[in-house]
């Protein structure tokens, strides 16, 4: 609109390129925590079937269509897989050519959660071939991006952000409270409200469940 390209088209209804309705689309979520389970509320609120993996049992949402599947289930069926899992040592690279060559012709691939997730040569492989129709991506194996990593944010069926999920002022100012209160919490014998690691709590004679 800006560039005036609306305008030019002497259409009341002008785009560039086919959009696509989420409405009857399926999102597999690998990862199913407090982000995972907020994003499959907003997959649902416009129409999607939401599919989930979660390695510890999780509470079933409480709306439908939905359903708990296996990583491979998710990527070889999902028409948009988003990733919401943290990396550890046993799951770094795990996305990698064989999980992606299962998904669907022309799948979308969402990562906001860590770069090191995935196998980026393979990732561009899958683009460029075009059985992936294209990727959104927030975070990178190298940041700022370098070499591969820089090679793949500059495909344009990439969309990709500066690892910008936690850039507003408000949700800083909510990590450093976040983070002064957990200090508190270990220091007055309380369970941290945000935890990452149990074995650390076990070891400071804290336990949560």
């Amino acid at each position: 609109v800006h560039e005036g390209g609306w305008q030019d088209s002497g259409y009341w209804s002008f785009w560039d390129t086919p959009l696509i309705e989420l409405a009857g689309k399926t999102l597999g979520l690998v990862g199913f925590g407090r982000i995972g389970q907020r994003v499959g509320q907003l997959a649902h609120a416009f129409g999607m079937e939401v599919w989930a993996y979660a390695p510890s049992p999780k509470d079933d949402p409480g709306y439908a269509p939905f359903s708990f599947k296996s990583v491979e289930e998710i990527f070889a069926g999902a028409d948009v897989v988003s990733l919401h899992c943290p990396q550890t040592a046993s799951n770094a690279g795990f996305v990698n050519a064989e999980l992606l060559s299962s998904m669907k012709d022309g799948a979308l691939f969402i990562n906001t959660a860590r770069g090191g997730l995935v196998d980026e040569a393979a990732l561009m492989e899958a683009l460029q071939s075009g059985h992936l129709q294209g990727a959104g991506l927030d975070c990178q194996a190298t940041e700022p991006p370098t070499g591969t990593s820089l090679d793949l944010v500059r495909l344009p069926q990439v969309l990709a952000l500066p690892h910008t999920g936690s850039k507003t002022n408000a949700a800083r100012e909510r990590m450093s409270i976040w983070a002064a209160q957990s200090i508190v919490d270990v220091f007055q014998g309380r369970v941290p409200q945000y935890v990452v690691n149990t074995d650390v709590l076990k070891r400071l004679d804290l336990h949560t469940t």
